[in-house]
């Protein structure tokens, strides 16, 4: 006999108000954990359990981070070709009692590549950061990761398949 697909929806997997998109339902989905303690899982660790040991929810998008880490690139780029002609000093007075200099050299200072390439940069990260995170973890269900994730009182082990 011919197995028969499942025909998918017109409009494709569902999706929560939080971004979340619901894998389909398969009819193999059972309950994968075995809970040898004492403890009570409730329905979204017990979830998020069955997802198993190599799950790795998506992390969340830090913009401000990305935004200061490229500040120093940009900075580290610029003070380089600010003073690409200078000679380096031969001995370098270290007392650790200074603040770390914030000197950013001005635009009308560098080569006109330099802020080319700035602009480049930031116009190639504009195009391939996508505008809306995939979010493959619903949110209760992180609270539930991490509820079980700070319980000191339970491991949680892969299965031992024997042999």
């Amino acid at each position: 006999q011919k197995e028969r697909k499942r025909q998918e929806s017109p409009l494709g997997p569902r999706r929560t108000t939080d971004g979340y998109q619901e894998p389909e339902q398969d009819s193999s989905s059972e309950d994968l954990v075995v809970n040898l303690s004492h403890k009570q899982l409730s329905v979204h660790e017990s979830r998020v359990l069955n997802r198993g040991l190599g799950f790795v929810p998506t992390p969340p998008e830090d913009p401000f981070r990305l935004n200061c880490e490229l500040s120093q690139f940009f900075r580290k780029v610029r003070l380089h070709f600010f003073f690409q002609d200078r000679p380096e000093p031969s001995t370098i007075n270290n007392t650790g009692l200074r603040k770390p200099s914030t000197f950013m050299p001005p635009a009308n200072s560098l080569p006109c590549e330099v802020l080319a390439f700035e602009k480049a940069v930031l116009a190639d990260l504009d195009q391939t950061i996508p505008k809306h995170q995939f979010i493959n973890l619903p949110a209760l269900e992180g609270e539930a990761l991490k509820t079980l994730s700070n319980d000191l009182s339970i491991v949680i082990k892969p299965a031992d398949k024997g042999g």
